[in-house]
Formats: C-alpha cells, structure tokens, sequence
C-alpha cells in the first residue's frame, strides 16, 4: 500500500467511515500532512490527530460551489490575515473553524466537540443560529454530510443545494422533502 492510500485509510478509520465510502466522496490527491502547528490557534484533539493525515481534504467537488473543503492550513493563516475579528474571537470563544467562507462559518466547540454553526454576521446572536448545534462530534457531521449528498446523487444540477444547509446550519432537506431518504442520519 502507498503512503497516500495509508494515510486515506487511517482518515477513514478516524472518521468512523468504510474506506468505500470515504474514497467515493473525496478528492484526490489527499494533500500532505500539516507540517507545522498552527500557531495561536486551540486545535482539538481530534484535528490534530486528523492534521497528521492530511492538511485538510475536500468532498464531493474542489470548487466552493459544489465541493465540501475542511480547512487546511491556508484556510487559517487567512482567517488570521483577512477574517478581521474572527481569529480573536474563535480562540476567546473557544471554537476552531472547520468549513465554510469567512465570515460565514461552522466550527468545532472546544469545551464539546460539538460542531456548531459560527456565521460571524450573527456573532453572538443565537436567535439566529449562532452556536447552534449541528452534530455531536466531527465524524458524525462527515459521516451525515455524506448521507445527505448521497440521498441526492451526484446527477442532480446543484447537488450542494442539498448538503450546504446541513453543513452550515443543521438543516436537513433530505428528510424535509421526501427524498426516499431513511430519515435517520447514519
């Protein structure tokens, strides 16, 4: 087996998915493990365990419109860099942002693990989902985000219409709308 199918194979162990089913929906190459701490941030565990496979991965597509991209390292020198207030405000709140275009983001709760949503437009305004919860832990948001793509194939036009209000904000159109769906997240 080839470094790039090994570390493949432990990202799938990691995320609690069937190697199957990870190497359906991500694109490849897998980039290199992170080679460098990214400074100043609060990293969870389970990232940093994941950092050591891969400097983040994309699924399903690699353009932001039809492609899910857990951050890399690029992802958060930019946040540092362009994302104003958000870098200060993540390591003080204790969350790490996982996806999603700033400001408009999902991050991991360091005190839970949960995965919440982070939309910086509506920091701190949980009327309006801020910290709302999406998933429990980083596999199960993957492991959901995957059965809701898949609830929806890969011929529709906009597949993402589909699995981008999940990864946002929790909403499930799949069991809204009678897709044929089970209804229950894997």
């Amino acid at each position: 087996m080839d470094e790039a199918a090994e570390r493949m194979g432990k990202l799938a162990s990691l995320l609690g998915l069937p190697l199957g089913v990870l190497a359906r929906h991500l694109i490849r190459p897998l980039p290199r493990p992170m080679s460098q701490n990214l400074e100043g941030w609060r990293v969870p565990e389970f990232c940093q365990r994941m950092f050591t496979m891969a400097d983040g991965f994309w699924l399903f597509g690699n353009n932001t419109w039809d492609g899910f991209k857990f951050w890399g390292r690029d992802d958060y020198q930019a946040a540092v860099r362009f994302g104003g207030p958000i870098f200060r405000q993540s390591v003080d709140g204790g969350l790490f942002p996982i996806f999603g275009d700033i400001p408009h983001l999902v991050s991991v709760s360091l005190a839970s693990g949960a995965v919440v949503s982070s939309d910086w437009e509506v920091y701190r305004c949980p009327e309006q989902g801020w910290g709302r919860d999406i998933a429990s832990s980083i596999p199960e948001y993957i492991k959901t985000l995957i059965h809701v793509r898949e609830a929806f194939g890969y011929q529709d036009e906009s597949p993402s219409d589909w699995w981008h209000p999940y990864a946002m904000y929790g909403d499930r159109h799949d069991l809204d709308h009678g897709s044929g769906a089970s209804g229950r997240a894997p």
